[in-house]
């Protein structure tokens, strides 16, 4: 391991140790803790992660290594089953011995054999890689990063419980009272990082809307118009570079910038019957769309078939049913409701719909958009794309309770209602 160190390694995983726990590995145990305390003071930047073993054995922080220390550059990583609960063969922390955190190491995937079947394994030394690469994810965003310091955010990170059937099972304190996170560790290290630059912590969901992209066109069949959509936008804009792959000509400047989570457009001319695609990027995390260019008929354009909203001044809590009505069957493209509660938004939940006949749709799991003044989850919007029969449909909200309407919306919620006319084809004759 040392030789690892003086090889530039920052992340090392130790997937070995002793037969098993006992008081004979005491010398051992010993000179293990005296390398690593030497470590965390010659290479403060260098992270070891330990396998816990296989025993089934408490690890008292003198009886194993080269887990089970307490100590800032060490992690100790113990194994669960999928469920959350300990398995069976795990080492455990007593004494003063330390579990840092727990992984799944039951029924580990490992490859596929000649059969074509998954080959699975089990064991504390395939729970402690995973806590390995999630250091080195770390230690990639942010490089300066200290072995104590990557030991903190996965600690705190980690899943206090792990949901079960209709049980919630909690990961026992005697084997790191956590379970790996990844996602929530990365975003950790991320908003530290940000912190640093002086900028604001990003969410999970605005982590995960920069690396979207929507791509649309509409028209033809020569002339289109091309929209790119973004619901997340860096703290400077997002540039967006379009492609012309095929025969054709974009109009205007490539890329554009988006200062605010919205749309860009760009005009585009394709030969006729000439295969033509445009791609979308963007340019602040490399994330891309394209669209092959055709015909798009103008009945699956969408409009705003419903809008109950309006500019004037909302209260919380809509007193009045919220409903629109189709006179033609209708694919729904999308609902967006209405969320401003004063200017602090709300977290997102699902829409649904109740239709003439009491039939539910949805719920459907809603995404947040940003609002006046960088408020967010002001706006929540469901995609269903579904068909509705001609009838009257209503609304539901789970966050009924900060759904914003007013005396000019007639008490309703603010809702708009996208679609498009579905026109059924007639059938052909031989």
């Amino acid at each position: 391991m040392k030789k690892l160190v003086e090889s530039g390694a920052k992340v090392i995983n130790g997937s070995f140790g002793p037969e098993k726990p006992d008081a004979s590995n005491a010398w051992q145990s010993t000179a293990y803790r005296k390398f690593l305390e030497k470590m965390a003071k010659d290479h403060p930047d260098v992270i070891f992660v330990a396998a816990a073993g296989n025993e089934d054995g408490g690890l008292d922080g003198s009886n194993y290594s080269i887990g089970g220390h307490k100590l800032p550059n060490l992690i100790t990583v113990g194994a669960l089953k999928n469920d959350g609960k300990k398995a069976d063969f795990s080492n455990y922390a007593t004494g003063d011995g330390e579990i840092s955190i727990s992984a799944p190491g039951v029924d580990m995937v490992l490859g596929v054999g000649p059969d074509g079947k998954a080959v699975k394994a089990s064991g504390t030394s395939f729970a402690s890689p995973q806590v390995a690469a999630a250091a080195a994810l770390i230690k990639s965003i942010d490089p300066d990063i200290t072995a104590s310091e990557i030991k903190e955010i996965l600690q705190k990170t980690a899943a206090r419980a792990v949901p079960s059937g209709n049980q919630t099972i909690r990961i026992p304190a005697n084997m790191g009272g956590g379970v790996l996170r990844v996602d929530a560790a990365v975003l950790e290290a991320i908003n530290r990082v940000r912190e640093k630059q002086g900028l604001k912590r990003l969410e999970k969901a605005d982590l995960l809307g920069m690396g979207k992209i929507s791509l649309s066109a509409e028209g033809g069949p020569t002339d289109f118009k091309v929209t790119v959509s973004l619901k997340t936008v860096g703290d400077e804009g997002t540039e967006v570079k379009v492609e012309l792959q095929g025969e054709g000509a974009i109009g205007g400047d490539l890329t554009k910038t988006l200062e605010s989570p919205g749309s860009l457009t760009w005009d585009v001319t394709r030969i006729q019957d000439r295969p033509c695609t445009i791609k979308a990027t963007r340019l602040d995390t490399g994330a891309w769309a394209y669209v092959d260019l055709a015909v798009v008929p103008v009945s699956q354009t969408p409009r705003n078939i419903f809008n109950s909203g309006n500019v004037m001044a909302v209260k919380n809590g809509p007193e009045a049913s919220t409903s629109f009505t189709l006179k033609k069957k209708m694919h729904i493209v999308s609902i967006t409701n209405y969320h401003w509660n004063d200017g602090k938004g709300a977290s997102p939940g699902t829409i649904g719909l109740v239709g003439p006949d009491g039939t539910e749709y949805g719920p459907w799991a809603s995404y947040g958009i940003i609002g006046q003044g960088g408020a967010q989850n002001v706006s929540w919007v469901v995609e269903p794309n579904i068909d509705l029969e001609p009838g009257r449909y209503r609304i539901r909200d789970s966050g009924h309770g900060t759904w914003s309407w007013n005396e000019e919306s007639g008490g309703r919620g603010f809702s708009v209602v996208s679609a498009y006319e579905v026109v059924e084809e007639e059938p052909g004759e031989d």
